[in-house]
């Protein structure tokens, strides 16, 4: 299976035993070449990115095909997306909270014109906008909170019009594992989070 790459789409045949909670792989086949992202540097480290972070933030259970379907979609588009990828991973993360149960809630701060005014604080604990400033160390300030605001709206369609510089892509990228590593225990540290950081403008 040496051929395999990160993030490649495979179709296993396995062996599974209702006695055992181990399935042995009797058959691994890659479903397409996955050259888009092989022959691309930059679509590389992204698929390097995710597959550790994936490893990290995903825990063995029962089927889940909403997932399923959001990261096989994701690794299609990023194998054959034509133009710049480099907030691919930003909307990915962001996108995948929703499948994990710790999506941000904006709801309240959407109602009316003023209510950024009101909930000025984003509480990365409780995954809320709040009033007041939290009493912890785990929240965005002011202007910090205002770009999540914006950066929720972010999808695969739309990635390439959100402009960051690098310092502030490589303090989104911080912000946005850390928010992980608050909510998913044992989550550990990326490996790959510091190439990430540099291989963007």
């Amino acid at each position: 299976m040496a051929f395999l790459q990160p993030l490649s789409l495979v179709s296993i045949i396995s062996d599974s035993k209702s006695s055992s909670d181990l399935q042995v792989a009797k058959d691994v086949q890659a479903e397409s070449s996955s050259l888009g992202i092989i022959s691309n540097p930059y679509k590389n480290a992204v698929a390097m990115f995710i597959a550790e972070f994936l490893l990290h933030a995903l825990r063995a259970g029962e089927s889940d095909l909403p997932l399923f379907s959001f990261l096989y979609n994701s690794v299609k588009i990023l194998e054959f997306h034509p133009g710049n990828i480099a907030n691919f991973h930003i909307a990915f993360l962001v996108k995948l909270s929703n499948f994990l149960g710790f999506t941000p809630d904006a709801n309240e701060i959407r109602k009316t014109s003023i209510a950024m005014q009101t909930y000025s604080f984003f509480d990365l604990k409780s995954s809320a906008y709040t009033q007041n400033k939290p009493f912890h160390r785990h929240f965005l300030d002011k202007a910090e909170s205002a770009t999540l605001l914006n950066l929720l709206r972010i999808n695969y369609r739309n990635m390439t019009y959100f402009r960051f510089s690098r310092a502030e892509r490589q303090l989104l990228l911080s912000q946005i594992v850390s928010y992980y590593q608050l909510h998913i225990q044992g989550f550990g540290e990326i490996k790959s989070l510091d190439v990430m950081k540099e291989i963007f403008e």
